[in-house]
């Protein structure tokens, strides 16, 4: 059986880690944010309309994803 200490060290331990995971969402919004304007600047062969729409989708999907992990962390700033 674990001790307070034990317990709440666990918890630190795991905030700490979803604060880590926050952190590699934000990377990947940014990642796709650039990626999006990098391919419009590239004139690929793609429907720009469809590629706007889905990443924008994603992103704002990530952000919500990102806000959750962020308050269950408990982080400041």
């Amino acid at each position: 059986m674990k001790t307070r200490k034990q317990r709440e060290d666990d918890k630190r331990i795991n905030k700490e880690a979803i604060g880590k995971i926050a952190d590699l969402v934000l990377d990947l919004i940014k990642l796709v944010f650039a990626g999006v304007i990098l391919a419009g600047i590239m004139d690929l062969a793609f429907d720009k309309a469809t590629m706007i729409w889905s990443a924008s989708l994603f992103i704002i999907v990530m952000i919500v994803f990102w806000y959750l992990l962020f308050k269950l962390s408990k982080r400041k700033g």
